[in-house]
């Protein structure tokens, strides 16, 4: 009797067991590459964007493209060191038609889907010399009807290995994408903290100075997109859109919904609704997440591209210290949201030139 009591046992046992393995199965196999098909169909000319907040309604954007790569694939791909070969085929790919200009940019885009990114860069001046579309002050138009102008905000200081990198790999892709755009690099002068979120709102103000760009998407100078699906632009008025969903030192998967760091993208009506970003944060920490409340406290909603296309490396750099008074200053952001940011801007401009590659502006920062 005993006997037979341990065979049903054990008998229940594996079955629980199997269970729990078809869960896990179809959880991280069968549901990543149903969504993977989805994307990857060609009869299918729209595909969701991943909300950051559960509260929100499915969105969606025009794009019947398709990835080439699986996207296990990439965390094999290896980085291709040399200068020439490296861009080679983006610049193959990349063919603007100079008798389409009456085309739209969407129905020519030439894109390659998940790509390798190259993790060293030969100098500025030969970096510019493989570009020959780009104009002074990195700024590009392409030769399609298009109705966006972008421009891309990177904040920096002494990280000039970093930079090479990331224009070597980001002006390619920018390109192949078919959109106009305008890269501006502003850099902290003197021995404060680094303000990564303030440099951000004189990037804005120095931006349209130059021009009346309509999309405005904010860049850390050490994240590298691994797929080019992952449109530069600004797809919605309703939905300021966060960029870097799944970045490889996270493993590719967000760690919580309202983020909004690394990079993001928003209109130019978005930014001055949300008063840009808050200018109270003096090292690292927070002030993507008091960015992220100001988005929700103001009515619109994340989006996101799915994890497969929106894919990031980061390049490997020292920390920066943590500012110790983050958390207390994001506890009280709600009290500041309409008096703490564009509205307060207080920054000095040291240097502008225009670089082949992008537009340097040197700035020292007012400490409120």
């Amino acid at each position: 009797m005993n006997s037979s009591s341990g065979i049903v046992q054990k008998f229940y046992k594996l079955v629980v067991l199997l269970l729990i393995f078809i869960f896990l199965v179809q959880y991280f196999y069968f549901f990543p590459m149903r969504n993977f098909t989805k994307m990857n169909n060609p009869s299918n000319s729209l595909f969701y964007i991943e909300l950051g907040t559960p509260s929100t309604k499915p969105y969606f954007i025009d794009g019947n493209y398709t990835i080439p790569v699986e996207s296990e694939d990439l965390d094999g791909i290896e980085e291709d060191n040399s200068s020439r070969d490296a861009l080679d085929s983006s610049i193959v790919n990349y063919q603007i038609q100079r008798n389409a200009s009456n085309h739209s940019c969407a129905s020519m885009r030439k894109l390659l889907g998940l790509v390798r990114v190259n993790l060293t860069a030969p100098p500025f001046f030969k970096i510019s010399q493989l570009l020959p579309n780009l104009q002074m002050g990195g700024h590009f138009i392409p030769n399609c009807t298009h109705s966006e102008k972008v421009a891309i905000i990177v904040p920096f200081r002494d990280r000039k290995e970093h930079l090479g990198i990331f224009l070597f790999n980001i002006h390619p892709m920018l390109q192949r994408q078919l959109i106009e755009y305008q890269l501006f690099v502003i850099e902290q002068e003197g021995t404060d903290a680094f303000n990564r979120a303030m440099l951000f709102n004189v990037g804005y103000s120095e931006a349209m100075r130059i021009r009346n760009f309509s999309c405005f998407i904010f860049h850390d100078v050490d994240l590298i997109p691994e797929n080019d699906h992952n449109l530069y632009d600004c797809p919605s008025r309703f939905s300021p859109r966060h960029m870097s969903v799944a970045v490889d030192t996270l493993r590719y998967r967000l760690p919580y919904r309202t983020i909004f760091g690394g990079i993001s993208a928003l209109t130019q009506e978005q930014f001055l609704k949300v008063n840009g970003f808050s200018n109270r944060y003096w090292g690292w920490g927070a002030e993507d997440d008091d960015m992220s409340n100001r988005i929700a406290f103001h009515g619109f909603f994340i989006s996101r591209y799915s994890p497969i296309v929106a894919r990031y490396k980061m390049l490997k750099h020292k920390h920066q210290k943590p500012n110790t008074n983050r958390y207390k200053v994001l506890h009280k952001g709600k009290q500041h949201f309409s008096t703490d940011g564009l509205s307060n801007l207080n920054y000095t401009v040291e240097e502008i030139a225009l670089n082949r590659l992008y537009v340097l502006v040197k700035v020292r920062l007012a400490k409120y």
